[in-house]
């Protein structure tokens, strides 16, 4: 097994699907609609940027931020997001020589 060390602020890339995006607007909503219906209105939800092979880039901890809340059961059924994911490493963020 190859393991590596990879910081939380590293970037990941993922590919979303419709599942995905509304749970990132009803997070979204929730946290701005929470204070009031002005400031929801002033900052509307946008979707994600999508690259030319159809991946969202996020932060790891943002990734987990957005959907970490998901269970497995949940999770199973309907999949918010494809479960290949691309590691995009930084720098010196890649360590090969690892023992665990």
């Amino acid at each position: 097994m190859k393991v590596v060390k990879f910081n939380i602020n590293d970037y990941i890339k993922v590919k979303l699907n419709k599942s995905g995006i509304d749970i990132m607007r009803q997070n979204h909503n929730r946290l701005f609609g929470g204070f009031s219906e002005e400031l929801l209105a002033r900052h509307p939800f946008r979707e994600p940027e999508v690259d030319e092979q159809g991946y969202t880039k996020f932060q790891m901890w943002h990734f987990m931020d957005e959907f970490g809340q998901i269970g497995m059961g949940e999770f199973n059924s309907l999949s918010p997001y494809e479960t290949e994911i691309v590691i995009c490493f930084q720098g010196n963020s890649v360590e090969s020589d690892i023992e665990l």
